[in-house]
């Protein structure tokens, strides 16, 4: 019984400490450190600093701004329990969006004369060990891992076009699904007040 009533107790503890609105909190306070390291590099946390911005760098290249502070957003969003306003789908849609510009952008700045993965990735991640966002590929590593076969089928100019459309046919359908939302939603707030203001007669 002993034994039983301890775990318990255990288990409340690590659901006292292990909540949204702590993740939420660590979220926004390692991701407010990065942000500083991609601005600053070593000129405020020194070596440390200038490791992360390598690293995230390397990983993402310019989009890193975009992923640390995507990640600021949801942190704030689990601190306060807020939900997202933004259906699944839409949410779907611009995230195949942004990773369409960031496939467009790295096969652009990486350009030819590649003839093997390992040098493509290389050189995807280690351009930002030299200078940060000055050197930096648009998409680092993580890009490259999907943009490198696209570049040897078709070319800087055919995975361009491609990734291209890509980005705008999902731009299209967000943009007309965000139209609709608000087209259903002013319906309804008619229909709502015409029933409000609607007074049957005896």
């Amino acid at each position: 019984m002993a034994k039983n009533e301890e775990k318990k107790s255990n288990g409340k503890i690590k659901q006292a400490i292990f909540t949204k609105e702590t993740l939420g909190v660590v979220t926004i306070l390692f991701c407010t450190l990065s942000l500083i390291c991609l601005i600053t590099r070593d000129k405020v946390f020194s070596v440390p600093g200038e490791l992360v911005n390598s690293f995230l760098f390397g990983c993402f290249g310019v989009f890193a701004f975009l992923v640390v502070i995507g990640l600021i957003i949801l942190g704030v969003k689990a601190l306060t329990g807020k939900p997202s306003d933004i259906n699944k789908k839409n949410i779907t849609l611009l995230t195949v969006f942004m990773l369409s510009v960031a496939l467009m952008s790295h096969v652009i700045s990486l350009g030819n004369n590649y003839a093997t993965y390992g040098e493509y990735l290389s050189n995807s991640y280690l351009w930002a060990t030299t200078g940060g966002i000055t050197t930096c590929s648009a998409g680092g590593i993580l890009t490259g891992l999907i943009a490198f076969p696209f570049y040897a089928l078709f070319g800087v100019v055919g995975s361009s076009v491609i990734f291209g459309v890509l980005g705008l046919v999902c731009a299209f359908f967000f943009v007309r699904n965000v139209i609709d939302q608000n087209s259903a939603v002013s319906v309804q707030g008619a229909k709502n007040k015409f029933r409000n203001t609607y007074v049957e007669k005896p």
